[in-house]
Parts: structure tokens; C-alpha cells; sequence
């Protein structure tokens, strides 16, 4: 994951929670993140992207 302002990355733990793609991550300030998901379809490897806007950040910065 990316800050698309600052191109800082963020380090990102992925893993399936009852059945749904779960990212877990720090964020330590506001603003717009890409983040980019591969994954394996009957062999065939693919990427997507997706476009994070984070307005408010909880007390431990966890989301």
C-alpha cells in the first residue's frame, strides 16, 4: 500500500476472515492509499487495485 501523496508504503498483513479479504495496516495519517491485490484465478495470476481514502484514524492508528 501506498500514501499517493507523500509515496510512502505501508507495510500490509492480508488474510481471510470469514470468507472476505481482510488488509491489516498502521495508518499514521489521513489521506488517499493505492493498494494493489494479487491473486491466483485457475491459474492465472492476477492484479487489481483499489483506492483507500482514510479521513479519521482511530486511537491505535490499527485499521
Amino acid at each position: 500500500m501506498i500514501d499517493t501523496q507523500t509515496k510512502e508504503y505501508l507495510h500490509v498483513h492480508p488474510m481471510v476472515h470469514q470468507d472476505k479479504l481482510v488488509l491489516h495496516t498502521a495508518f499514521t495519517v489521513k489521506g488517499t492509499y493505492r493498494v494493489w491485490v494479487q491473486f491466483l484465478l485457475k491459474e492465472l495470476l492476477l492484479t487489481t487495485d483499489f483506492v483507500l481514502h482514510v479521513t479519521e484514524l482511530s486511537a491505535g492508528h490499527h485499521h
